[in-house]
């Protein structure tokens, strides 16, 4: 069980899928004259952002970070030196943040059509509510992510995970 309550982050009902995953971030053996032994490729899990290398990478907390930083507010930025020593903290700042932007593009195509009927054509609308479609399943695949690295990082640090909870009496 993950110590965030919506661990899950959506239903996968609730977003297209977008075909087959690319096998392009798993990384590749290379071939030597002479071989060397067979190095298994560590596989990635299907929604790992593409600019962050595997948990078991050298220095991958550094990209994990800096990705993370680009799914919060670009002002959360100023805070680089507390998150780069607690990127959990920025790891749920993002989920967190993720989640309210997922339910305010729910809202905003919810009211789109019958607020913006009287403003414009038929075929604006429909290609405003495409719009909000669009963003909505961005957001998703960006929560879904941020997810990912969350849990490697609680992995990389099982002590820390315990402190998302607040003790029973």
């Amino acid at each position: 069980m993950c110590p965030i309550p919506y661990a899950d982050w959506l239903p996968e009902n609730q977003v297209e899928r977008l075909g087959d995953q690319d096998d392009s971030r798993v990384p590749q053996t290379r071939v030597d004259p002479e071989p060397a032994p067979p190095v298994r490729a560590a596989r990635l899990p299907p929604n790992w952002p593409q600019s962050v290398p595997g948990p078991t990478a050298p220095g991958w907390t550094h990209a994990a970070v800096n990705y993370l930083l680009d799914q919060v507010p670009s002002g959360s930025r100023a805070y680089a030196r507390l998150f780069r020593a607690h990127p959990l903290v920025l790891a749920r700042m993002a989920l967190t943040y993720l989640l309210h932007a997922h339910r305010a593009m729910e809202e905003g195509y919810r009211s789109a059509a019958y607020q913006l009927r009287p403003l414009f054509e038929p075929h604006t609308i429909a290609e405003i509510l495409a719009t909000y479609q669009a963003e909505r399943t961005r957001i998703v695949q960006r929560g879904r992510a941020a997810r990912l690295v969350e849990q490697a990082l609680l992995a990389r640090e099982p002590r820390t995970g315990a402190r998302y909870h607040r003790k029973q009496p």
